[in-house]
């Protein structure tokens, strides 16, 4: 017996955009039916078993938890997407669903039924390497859940290179065993807790560019040997983010840094990209290209003193200017902020007049256990913000994570209400990166 169009329509693939779609109606006896077609499509994309089960994994718990809050006239879209290096499962639909349970600090009482219901839910999110919950442009919830690939750790036996004199060097576009080399050589290099985790696993490095989510350069000398690189990503249509250069040869830094940045920048000229960010470890970046626009602080649990973290931007495009929210506390940051770089931005400043907010607040963690770091962002504002905030750094510390950051974007204006919290934490504005979300990002680091 056929299934109804009013409850399940065909699965819509498209393998050119390496994602499949499958739209069913809130109910859990289509439960299996969710549950093989997240597996297969893994399956499809060339993941392993394990990948495979962890997603059918998600997808049972997510679409169970769901289908105990929304009525069976909801339609669910499932969208399973291929990224190279990872896989993303997405589930849309409309209506409101308790989003507390995504809190890292969340607990679960055996004597509660509500509690007792979302066990499965958050599970799903601690077990996953990503999982964000957002709105989209249409209004509907999207809850996904990433997956990545593993992969083998760069071995340490490959030494730096030395070189005692090179003639000339130039700069071109790796192929994949050269990129796993460089990969290699990083693994080794000085300050390694300060570069991007995901540069330590070669493999994973290959399949990011291969699968055009980054994109990197290398140079060369006339025979071959790699000497630096550069590594990027289109973080958004309006800015790029780019890691290094790296240089393997300290007596040649400077001539070699040049040649990646100016081949970098002739690389993206043409993108359409408002501008270019980095977040670089040493003063490697020149001013004569870039503008420092900041400096974070980054506890190395192997060192005494913190390192710096320097913040570069550079505008490749005319930029367009819009309304940016905040609280009245950070208001003269920005302004100054706005003024160095030359942005127009409108700066509205948001009060609470009386309306009542949720009583809950959610917030997501990234966390980076190699670099010791977190990064904190709102999901949703509620009335126990400072509470759920003390909780987060409370059992961020006790895991050793003293890097703590809070990012809040300017273009969503009931995200402004946690800065208040934020300063009672002791966290202090530190940098706005322009165009890095919605509208700008500004970045806060908690201070002890």
């Amino acid at each position: 017996m056929g299934l109804k169009n009013n409850t399940f329509t065909k699965i819509n693939s498209d393998t050119n955009q390496n994602y499949m779609t499958l739209k069913v109606k809130c109910s859990n006896k289509f439960l299996p039916i969710v549950t093989s077609f997240a597996e297969e499509a893994a399956g499809a994309f060339g993941f392993g078993i394990e990948e495979r089960f962890s997603l059918r994994l998600g997808a049972e718990e997510i679409y169970s938890y769901i289908c105990k809050i929304l009525s069976f006239d909801t339609f669910i879209e499932i969208i399973v997407s291929n990224g190279g290096y990872f896989m993303e499962l997405s589930f849309i639909f409309s209506g409101h669903i308790p989003l507390r349970t995504f809190n890292l600090t969340t607990s679960i009482s055996l004597d509660n039924d509500q509690d007792i219901d979302e066990l499965g839910l958050m599970l799903a999110s601690r077990t996953s390497d990503k999982f964000q919950v957002y709105e989209d442009n249409k209004g509907n919830i999207c809850l996904s859940l990433i997956k990545e690939k593993t992969y083998p750790f760069a071995t340490k036996e490959k030494e730096l290179p030395s070189f005692k004199n090179i003639e000339s060097s130039s700069v071109t576009t790796p192929n994949n065993e050269e990129l796993k080399l460089f990969s290699k050589y990083l693994s080794n290099f000085p300050n390694n807790q300060l570069i991007p985790d995901f540069i330590n696993y070669p493999g994973k490095l290959v399949d990011m560019v291969t699968n055009g989510t980054f994109n990197a350069l290398i140079a060369k000398t006339t025979d071959n040997h790699i000497t630096g690189g550069i590594i990027w990503n289109l973080l958004n249509h309006k800015l790029i983010e780019f890691y290094g250069p790296y240089t393997l040869t300290p007596n040649l830094n400077k001539d070699i840094n040049e040649q990646l940045i100016e081949h970098f920048i002739q690389s993206v000229a043409k993108s359409g990209v408002t501008g270019l960010f980095s977040k670089v470890h040493n003063n490697s970046l020149s001013l004569e290209y870039f503008e420092k626009i900041g400096e974070l602080r980054v506890h190395n649990t192997s060192k005494e003193q913190p390192d710096n973290i320097q913040v570069y931007f550079r505008q490749l495009n005319e930029d367009s200017g819009g309304t940016v929210w905040c609280d009245i506390s950070v208001k003269d940051f920005l302004f100054e902020t706005y003024s160095n770089l030359f942005l127009t931005r409108n700066i509205e400043v948001v009060k609470e007049m009386g309306e009542i907010f949720s009583p809950y607040s959610v917030i997501s963690a990234e966390i980076n256990r190699f670099q010791k770091t977190a990064v904190l962002r709102v999901i949703e504002f509620g009335a126990d913000i400072k509470d759920n905030l003390y909780k987060h750094i409370q059992l961020l510390n006790s895991e050793l994570i003293n890097n703590i950051f809070f990012e809040i974007d300017l273009g969503i204006s009931w995200q402004a209400y946690t800065i208040p919290a934020l300063k009672e934490a002791n966290f202090t504005p530190k940098v706005v990166i322009p165009s890095a979300g919605v509208s700008d990002i500004i970045i806060f680091q908690w201070i002890e």
